[in-house]
């Protein structure tokens, strides 16, 4: 992550000052108006004997405030101020170049190639005539986790969305396991999907909303619980069991949407910006429970993110939507 250092110069300082009533004139005025106390006591001046000696001086403090207080904040100017910002895209480290492109489309073509996932020169081309994806072209293997970087509008949830049925492709072919995935039920055991949107009821429970998922799959009975214990404790959602989704904070309900998709180790999970909302912690906790799941059930995984530094912890290939 880059550093960018800003530094306030002195007529930026200046000007601040001049039109801050609050920091200078303000002050000053006290000196000149209601200073005729202090004068009196410790210089011995009667204001009225003496008006013109007692203003000079009350105007004279209000001065010396001033440029003491512009003293100050030159000096303060001179202070850099860093702060973080995002990367923007593409990054160093994570730039896919054509000869790797040209590779990735020849290596999924193959005859030979066994990924889990295949998309093949996906188009969509919306009736308004935005062409959204262009012969997008990538494989997932088995135990991989794939992560889609880009940033707004490079059609990252198109791509989910089209994936997951939501919306058809212009042309191109999809396969999951070989099979078009137009075929796979939406239901199927296969498939965990976690769009941008929650798609949740309100007045359902953390807890109701992973049982009535994991019949919906097709879980045996027997499994449920053991499950759902232990989604919700690895998520940190455990005392939000029972409280209704219209009660629970952002980050929650999209830990609630990365567990309804994980629920049962599907062979293949989709994730569409899964951590929008969720806090570092939250991130983390996420990230860990999917690392652990696809090492001991070898999923294929798809995800996107907005934040680099997690797609450089969590996946194992990185693909630039620009």
């Amino acid at each position: 992550m880059d550093v960018d250092e800003e530094e306030y110069d002195f007529k930026q300082t200046f000007f601040s000052m001049i039109f801050a009533p609050c920091f200078v004139i303000i002050g000053a005025l006290v000196f000149v108006l209601e200073g005729h106390n202090y004068i009196t006591h410790n210089f011995s001046i009667d204001p009225i004997r003496k008006p013109f000696d007692h203003c000079l001086i009350a105007i004279s403090l209000g001065v010396i405030q001033f440029f003491l207080l512009m003293f100050i904040s030159s000096k303060l100017s001179k202070i850099k101020i860093k702060r973080k910002t995002s990367q923007p895209f593409p990054i160093e480290g994570t730039i896919i170049d054509q000869n790797t492109v040209e590779q990735e489309k020849i290596r999924v073509e193959s005859s030979e190639n066994n990924d889990v996932i295949k998309t093949n020169r996906i188009q969509k081309k919306y009736s308004n005539g935005t062409q959204a994806l262009c012969n997008l072209t990538f494989g997932v293997e088995k135990g991989q986790i794939f992560c889609l970087l880009g940033p707004n509008g490079a059609g990252k949830t198109t791509t989910f969305n089209i994936l997951s049925k939501r919306i058809s492709k212009t042309s191109g072919e999809i396969l999951i396991h070989g099979q078009p995935v137009s075929k796979i039920s939406e239901s199927s055991y296969t498939i965990g999907v976690c769009l941008q949107s929650n798609t949740l009821w309100n007045y359902l429970t953390v807890e109701q909303h992973l049982r009535i998922y994991a019949y919906v799959k097709g879980m045996e009975r027997k499994y449920i619980n053991e499950n759902i214990r232990i989604l919700l404790s690895a998520l940190g959602l455990e005392e939000n069991a029972n409280k209704k989704v219209n009660e629970l904070s952002g980050g929650s309900k999209r830990k609630l949407c990365a567990a309804i998709a994980i629920l049962g180790g599907p062979d293949v999970i989709f994730l569409d910006e899964v951590t929008t909302g969720v806090d570092a912690i939250g991130r983390s906790k996420i990230w860990s429970l999917l690392k652990d799941i696809v090492k001991e059930k070898e999923n294929a995984v798809i995800l996107s993110t907005h934040y680099i530094e997690d797609a450089e912890f969590i996946a194992d290939k990185l693909g630039n939507k620009i």
